[in-house]
């Protein structure tokens, strides 16, 4: 049976930042912890991810105090990351031409991280550096990861997501901890976040529609969505980005089109089948737990597609 390897994870933690705190989360606890005591936060994965937990850590800084991630709560960026989902070692070779710092096998795919040569308070900057980042390597099909609470997986701990068999270890397969991106030669761009300004202008919660206004204003087969999830979309996130291609792709892109999608995302769920239902409940350890706040989840799920769209 694989197991996590505590000297490489003490080796990464190390390097990556030499008196911490180090943030790390389990799978279902995504706030995660705070560690000042490098031993402690070894111990910890270790044990937690023999149990079997995959662990992740927080890229950037988060303010003391603070139990959750979220971008409000981030205080420095240390750098930006790329995360590509395939594992073939043309996108290794692709990720090294850009002189990342480290690079992480994590079973299904590469994480590069470019460290800046001093972290920066400007968050709005960091993401506009790992959005053109991510532009930059398209080609590979990054996931999204130029958000500053992004998390990633902890090199020396077991992959354990089911699909895999047998279980890989997470390998950090090359490091130079001296190369650094200079912010002052970053590449920017800036993200495409007009999704989330221009519902700015509108107030969601304030919007009411009735069953037969919703009839009138979405497409057939959107509105079918509401209540059923297509054979097509075997999880509750594919339902809701099917439902969100529906409706601008029909209406058109425009922010009445979109507070339209945010209000249906966050209508009352009863059912595991409801469009609304991922929006209030997060799956976490194979049990639902509510969200704290399906608003500003609704409207992360219309920006990530509208991202995915621009592509």
């Amino acid at each position: 049976m694989t197991r996590a390897n505590p000297d490489a994870i003490r080796r990464f933690l190390g390097s990556f930042s030499i008196a911490g705190p180090w943030v790390l989360a389990r799978r279902g606890a995504w706030e995660g912890r705070s560690f000042t005591d490098l031993e402690e936060a070894v111990e910890m994965a270790a044990r937690r991810n023999d149990e079997g937990y995959c662990i992740y850590y927080l890229g950037n800084e988060r303010r003391p105090g603070a139990t959750r991630r979220r971008e409000v709560d981030m205080t420095r960026a240390r750098g930006v990351w790329i995360d590509v989902d395939r594992p073939d070692d043309e996108v290794r070779r692709a990720l090294l031409e850009y002189q990342p710092t480290f690079t992480v096998f994590t079973g299904g795919g590469w994480q590069s991280c470019w460290l800046f040569n001093e972290p920066t308070t400007d968050l709005a900057d960091a993401k506009a550096i790992g959005y053109a980042m991510k532009s930059r390597l398209a080609h590979l099909q990054p996931d999204s990861t130029f958000s500053v609470d992004h998390i990633f997986r902890l090199p020396g701990t077991v992959n354990r997501k089911p699909k895999y068999d047998p279980l890989p270890l997470a390998e950090l397969v090359q490091a130079d901890w001296r190369q650094r991106l200079r912010l002052d030669k970053a590449p920017r761009e800036v993200p495409p976040e007009a999704a989330l300004m221009e519902l700015g202008e509108i107030d969601v919660s304030d919007l009411q529609f009735t069953r037969g206004q919703l009839r009138e204003m979405l497409p057939p087969w959107a509105h079918t969505m509401l209540t059923e999830r297509p054979e097509g979309c075997p999880s509750r996130n594919e339902h809701q980005w099917a439902f969100i291609g529906a409706v601008l792709r029909e209406l058109g892109d425009s922010p009445h089109a979109r507070a339209l999608v945010v209000w249906c995302l966050t209508r009352p769920a009863t059912r595991e089948t409801d469009l609304s239902h991922r929006s209030h409940w997060a799956r976490q350890a194979g049990r639902l737990v509510p969200r704290r706040d399906p608003l500003r989840y609704a409207m992360g799920q219309l920006q990530s597609f509208l991202s995915k769209e621009g592509e």
